[in-house]
């Protein structure tokens, strides 16, 4: 925390991004009080969540934009669906239920402890698995017709959250791990630090008080 401060400081950098999760022997919740909400590219800060939640603002964490993009691009609506975000209860987590509200989905959290965890899948129309285990989220446990987004990163072995090893044939859409969210999520990282950038060069005395 003190050489992000001292390297904020020092730069007075455009944005500033926080891979999360941390590892567990790290205090995630203070490294992420250390970044200027101003420079909160990722929209992870107290303030910048506050903003979101509230309403104040339309911009969520980059890996929701990209998992918004991508359901764009191959024109899946989720509007009028009932689903999970299946993940504890998290400023990520929670966003993410938002954003997918803000287009129309039913949507509640589903923690990976929740005793009706298994029959939640299976009634689901529309799956976020974002827990960060791999294959916590059997295919052959959801329902004809959903749509599933794997969020699910920081695996040791590079799988996602789903298991897809029987099948994703009956499925609407999956949004896979490798290869889905990660390199979209990469894209608008780059694309938000460039629009933060434009933003300070446009109004560089105003640069505090953009989060609000």
């Amino acid at each position: 925390i003190a050489a992000m401060e001292e390297a904020i400081a020092l730069r007075r950098p455009d944005a500033v991004f926080v891979q999360v999760p941390a590892p567990p022997d790290l205090d995630e919740a203070a490294i992420l009080r250390a970044i200027p909400p101003a420079a909160d590219v990722d929209i992870m800060t107290p303030a910048c969540f506050r903003s979101y939640m509230s309403g104040a603002s339309d911009l969520p964490p980059v890996t929701i934009s990209a998992a918004l993009e991508l359901l764009n691009h191959h024109d899946i609506s989720v509007d009028g669906l009932a689903g999970v975000v299946a993940a504890g209860e998290s400023p990520f987590a929670l966003m993410f239920a938002e954003a997918l509200r803000r287009r129309g989905a039913s949507v509640s959290l589903l923690p990976p402890a929740a005793p009706a965890w298994a029959d939640a899948l299976s009634a689901a129309e529309l799956v976020v698995a974002a827990v960060g285990r791999s294959g916590v989220v059997p295919t052959a446990r959801l329902r004809r017709g959903a749509v599933v987004l794997d969020i699910g990163y920081f695996n040791e072995d590079g799988r996602g959250d789903v298991d897809v090893g029987d099948g994703a044939a009956h499925l609407r859409a999956l949004m896979p791990v490798p290869g889905g969210v990660g390199p979209m999520t990469v894209s608008h990282l780059v694309g938000r630090v460039v629009e933060y950038a434009a933003a300070r060069l446009e109004a560089p005395d105003a640069r505090d008080g953009r989060a609000g």
